[in-house]
C-alpha cells in the first residue's frame, strides 16, 4: 500500500468517524428533547452529557468535514471552528473569574434544572470546556505549518491527548 493510498483511507476514516460524532452527539440532543435516559447518558446513575457538549461535538465534526473540501469552505471550517474556541472561552472565563454565564444551559434549561446527579446540576466540566477549546483551536490552525514543517493542529492535540490521559488517571468517571 502507498503512502498516497494510506493517506486518503485515513482522510475517508476521519470522514466517516466524523459523521459518527455527528450522529452519537445529535441522539443526546434527542434525548435530551425527549427526555430519553438511554440517549442523554450511556450508563444509569452518571452525568448525562450536557446539550453544549453535544454542540461542541456536532461543531467540531462539521468544521473536520469541511476541512476535508476545497476552495471556500476552509473559511466556513475556520469560522465553525473559531465558534467552538468563543462557546468555550466564555465557559472557562466564567468558571476564573466565578461568574455564572449559564451558557450550558440555554439549550434545554429547565430540564437541566431537574436532571441532578450526586447534588449538582447538569454543566459542561471545565475539563470538557478546556478541551474543546483546545480542539476549536487545533481545528482552526489546522492547515496552518511552522517553519519546521510540523502542523500546529497536532502540536494541539498532543497537549490534548495529555490533558485527557491526566484527567482520566485522577478521576476515571469524567463528565461531560
Amino acid at each position: 500500500m502507498s503512502a498516497s493510498s494510506s493517506y486518503c483511507s485515513f482522510v475517508q476514516c476521519s470522514k466517516y468517524l466524523a459523521y459518527v460524532v455527528i450522529g452519537v452527539a445529535i441522539a443526546v440532543l434527542i434525548g435530551w428533547q425527549f427526555n430519553i435516559g438511554v440517549l442523554k447518558r450511556v450508563i444509569p446513575g452518571l452525568v448525562a452529557m450536557n446539550p453544549l457538549t453535544a454542540i461542541c461535538f456536532i461543531m467540531s465534526a462539521t468544521s473536520l468535514l469541511l476541512f476535508s473540501f476545497q476552495s471556500y469552505r476552509t473559511t466556513w471550517a475556520k469560522a465553525v471552528a473559531l465558534g467552538i474556541t468563543v462557546i468555550c472561552i466564555i465557559k472557562i472565563s466564567g468558571m476564573v473569574l466565578g461568574i455564572e454565564n449559564n451558557i450550558d444551559e440555554l439549550l434545554f434549561h429547565d430540564k437541566l434544572q431537574v436532571d441532578v446527579v450526586v447534588g449538582n446540576t447538569n454543566s459542561m466540566a471545565p475539563n470538557t470546556a478546556l478541551c474543546f477549546m483546545i480542539i476549536g483551536l487545533a481545528l482552526f490552525y489546522l492547515p496552518y505549518e511552522t517553519s519546521k514543517g510540523k502542523r500546529v493542529s497536532e502540536i494541539m492535540s498532543i497537549h490534548l491527548t495529555i490533558n485527557r490521559v491526566l484527567q482520566f488517571r485522577f478521576s476515571p468517571l469524567v463528565s461531560f
